[in-house]
């Protein structure tokens, strides 16, 4: 079942105005505002499969995720075509980033969890292994979210200050020619 709200980030979709679904924000002084997320993917392994007793985290995938119904544009911004897609783009730039830095979050979170144990809870191998995950879930996203608070946070904030939030056509193109090598194997 797939959430037609949510785009996962792929370098042959790029993002429309029609993907801003929430009503802007008129206390925010800007005028488009993307709201990504990442995705959280962690591999748990437990300390004896016969007889769990602890978990650990051993690897973190964080997929970047463009959340249409919390990002905006203002509707004059469409009205013209040069603003409207000099921001189109710079917004593709937020998300683009996203997934630039995707890996280098996740080895991040990973590392967190490097030699930590965590209690197994559950009375059978089901209920164990749902509360595995469930626990693992939780962890992982505190972790994620506290990097892209701290980490994340920081790089989206040079990009937009580097571009000054698009309208810096030189340092713009730049960005769009290290963003158009994402995907690339």
């Amino acid at each position: 079942m797939s959430d037609d709200s949510i785009i996962h980030w792929s370098k042959d979709q790029k993002l429309r105005w029609s993907d801003f679904v929430a009503e802007p924000n008129p206390a925010h002084e800007h005028d488009a505002l993307s709201s990504i997320r990442f995705f959280v993917n962690p591999i748990i392994t437990a300390d004896n499969p016969d007889r769990p007793r602890f978990f650990s985290v051993s690897k973190i995938t964080v997929i970047p995720e463009f959340q249409k119904k919390l990002s905006w544009v203002r509707e004059f911004v469409m009205g013209d075509s040069g603003m409207s897609e000099k921001l189109l783009n710079h917004e593709q730039g937020h998300f683009d980033l996203a997934q630039e830095y995707s890996d280098e979050i996740g080895r991040l979170a990973t590392k967190a969890f490097e030699g930590k144990k965590f209690p197994i809870r559950g009375k059978n191998e089901h209920e164990i292994l749902e509360y595995a995950r469930e626990d693992a879930l939780s962890l992982a996203n505190e972790q994620v979210e506290r990097i892209k608070g701290e980490y994340f946070a920081t790089l989206r904030n040079k990009y937009d200050s580097e571009t000054e939030f698009g309208s810096n056509a030189v340092k713009q193109k730049e960005y769009d020619v290290r963003f158009a090598r994402l995907g690339e194997s």
